[in-house]
């Protein structure tokens, strides 16, 4: 299967860059004079819902993105953000007096709630914030708080802003953060040549702004032998349960249109997500799929094809697993065990008009 963005490895100006997208404001730009610095890190990086952050960039294609708060929970905060070529996922930590990056995923094109994942830890800002404050990254760099009261213009507006500069053997980067607003500026300067940095500056922030996907949900239309699908644009705020919106999608067909919807109104998704290890994406459903379905061997087969076909597009992948309130889907005709899928198929298929 294809995937529909680019392979491409974020550099640490992006994952910085979503931290930034944290923060709060309006699409108005502002003009900040010297106030008094606070000395708290929820003030340079505040954790908000709802929150859209547009960057423009500067010497790389991919240094211009946008960034959108997803969840806010399990005591952490997970940002999705989009550049020209890749969609990417972080989750941050507030605790121990440090916000830390504890999950990253690249090319990541569907939602899904990593906030209870704790694979790594950078520390992106710490206490105190104070001038001088240093600390030692994994890979052996160094970052420092440098200036309490830089002055920082960006397109947004002009504010007295944190600098940290992180210091490696080979490149040297700069991040601007302001109060109550977060991230306002990046720039990476690759072996100290100014002259060939890459630049993010804060160019807009939004409240209330979804993210929307365009999605393929995929149905029988068992009068004529075939499969085809239909797209539907999913706006998806904070918090937002993605399974929620394929049930909706599951019990609902075009008016008209003949096509068979893939469940009972009845019947409901328990749950949905993406096993990363095993590549299989898995939606589990209450027995009333199954009980209510009312469908002979041919129209099950179709049914069954157009759930993975649906939940494999969303998430990437052709191995989707069916299940029954935690347990294996079992019929008079299929049984899909423990660690099997119901392998997701796309050729030929069109779109309903």
């Amino acid at each position: 299967m294809k995937r529909t963005g680019i392979a491409f490895v974020l550099p640490l100006i992006l994952l910085l860059s979503a931290c930034g997208g944290t923060g709060a404001g309006t699409s108005a730009t502002p003009t900040a004079g010297p106030t008094e610095t606070p000395l708290s890190l929820s003030d340079y990086i505040p954790f908000r819902e709802n929150i859209r952050m547009s960057y423009s960039g500067e010497g790389n294609e991919y240094s211009e993105f946008t960034a959108w708060a997803e969840y806010f929970e399990n005591g952490a905060y997970q940002v999705r953000s989009s550049n020209p070529g890749t969609d990417s996922v972080s989750v941050f930590t507030l605790e121990d007096g440090a916000v830390k990056l504890v999950f990253f995923r690249g090319e990541t094109y569907y939602r899904q709630n990593y906030t209870d994942r704790r694979e790594m830890e950078e520390i992106i800002l710490q206490e105190p914030i104070e001038e001088g404050n240093s600390w030692t990254l994994d890979d052996g760099a160094v970052r420092t708080i440098t200036d309490l009261d830089a002055d920082v213009k960006v397109p947004y507006g002009t504010f007295k802003a944190l600098e940290v500069t992180t210091e490696r053997d080979d490149d040297t980067m700069k991040e601007y953060y302001v109060a109550d607003l977060g991230l306002v500026k990046s720039e990476f300067i690759p072996a100290g040549d100014a002259s060939s940095s890459v630049v993010s500056q804060l160019e807009m922030v939004e409240e209330n702004v979804p993210y929307t996907q365009t999605v393929q949900f995929y149905y029988p239309d068992f009068n004529n032998d075939r499969l085809v699908y239909t797209e539907k644009s999913l706006e998806l705020y904070t918090g937002d349960d993605i399974k929620k919106i394929f049930q909706q999608q599951f019990i609902s067909v075009p008016e008209g249109s003949g096509l068979s919807p893939l469940m009972s109104p009845n019947a409901s998704i328990l749950s949905i997500s993406m096993d990363d290890k095993t590549g299989i994406a898995t939606v589990d459903f209450s027995r009333e799929f199954l009980t209510e379905m009312n469908a002979g061997s041919s129209l099950e087969t179709m049914l069954l094809d157009s759930v993975a076909d649906t939940v494999g597009r969303y998430f990437q992948t052709e191995k989707v697993g069916i299940t029954l309130e935690g347990e294996p889907y079992e019929s008079g005709h299929y049984r899909i065990g423990s660690g099997e899928y119901w392998p997701a198929d796309w050729e030929g298929i069109q779109e309903y008009k």
